[in-house]
């Protein structure tokens, strides 16, 4: 049998049944792949649903408040997905009247919309035959035509477009992208189940036992570690003090407890960022709670907690830009993974150190 027949037949034996494989929905189709970026399906399944639920069509998304959007976007990372997300919609809703354009020039002018997410959306949406080139099909395109260039670089991407412009099925471009991604996805993974491939008669790296050398990357870079220290400060009405992150940083848009970043661990001394006031130096915090490493792509973050009792927090004496909220409330605002995880840890530490008097 031809390629395409055997990644056809391979395919309806094992696909996975995934929602916006149910779909020609642009609007879906394109939900799902922004979700999908950078994400494991299993992870951002659950995500999908959610979004999908809170926002059927992309008038609901246009129309949405960005605190909302980022609250479900909670823990799924990359959190500039969701505000480029968000200014798509409206640019969507307010250029083409709702309605995703087929061409893939005008999709890449989208906010977060590269090349093969515009490939995607024309591909399943409006079964254009464009082919749909993720990392899945990189893999196993280098691997069965044995290409040996640079991961990344312009001759391999050069390389994997021919040689995959070769099996490409134009008459049914939708499912052979969907077969080859999944492909790459279930059978040609970074460890490959050979044994069972159906193509490893054909496959030139099987063939020459260099399945774990293609393709061809360069070796990673060491990742730096990041030192926040997080000061929740507790009143005796529970309430708390929290801002939300600006500038061109992790975390953008979400909220956190005041923050402030050392180049080294912190120590029992409370690392007060600098808009904080001497009514707050003064104050001792009650514990130091040392997290768990972090870890993200390119860095790792070493949190600490210091929790710090107060009677009250006068008014005056909040910097600009911080709210005061109650502190069971905190699960109604969008905040990193990194302080939602750790929030029942620093309740289950404060109620064995919470005064029992009133204090000044």
């Amino acid at each position: 049998m031809a390629f395409k027949e055997v990644l056809s037949e391979w395919y309806e034996n094992h696909k996975r049944s995934l929602p916006w494989r149910e779909t020609r929905d642009a609007y879906l189709i394109w939900l799902s792949e922004i979700v999908l970026q950078q994400t494991r399906v299993n992870q951002g399944l659950g995500y999908y649903e959610r979004l999908r639920t809170a926002y059927p069509d992309v008038f609901s998304l246009a129309n949405a408040h960005s605190d909302d959007v980022f609250k479900l976007w909670e823990g799924l990372g990359y959190y500039n997905r969701a505000a480029m997300m968000l200014e798509t919609a409206r640019m969507v809703v307010d250029n083409y009247a709702g309605v995703f354009p087929r061409e893939t020039s005008k999709l890449t002018a989208l906010k977060g919309i590269g090349e093969y997410t515009a490939a995607a959306i024309a591909s399943f949406a409006y079964n254009e035959a464009v082919m749909c080139v993720d990392g899945n099909v990189k893999r196993f395109i280098s691997r069965y035509f044995g290409i040996d260039a640079l991961y990344g670089s312009r001759s391999f991407e050069s390389e994997i477009k021919l040689s995959l412009s070769k099996v490409f099925d134009t008459n049914r471009p939708a499912l052979f992208n969907q077969a080859i991604m999944e492909f790459g996805a279930l059978q040609c993974k970074p460890k490959p189940d050979c044994l069972s491939c159906p193509f490893a008669a054909q496959c030139s790296a099987h063939q020459q036992g260099k399945e774990q050398l293609l393709p061809v990357k360069t070796a990673k870079k060491p990742v730096n570690t990041r030192f926040f220290n997080y000061i929740v400060l507790l009143t005796h009405n529970r309430q708390t003090l929290i801002k939300k992150r600006l500038g061109n940083n992790i975390w953008k848009n979400l909220f956190e407890f005041p923050m402030h970043e050392t180049l080294s661990p912190g120590s029992k001394t409370i690392p007060w960022p600098n808009e904080f006031g001497s009514f707050f130096q003064n104050l001792q915090s009650t514990f130091i709670f040392e997290a768990a490493i972090h870890k993200l792509t390119h860095q790792h973050i070493a949190a600490k907690f210091y929790l710090i009792h107060l009677h009250e927090m006068p008014a005056h004496a909040i910097p600009a830009g911080f709210l005061s909220v109650e502190f069971d409330r905190l699960h109604e605002y969008a905040m990193p993974r990194i302080i939602t995880k750790n929030i029942p840890l620093v309740l289950q530490r404060e109620s064995q150190t919470r005064p029992t008097h009133k204090e000044g």
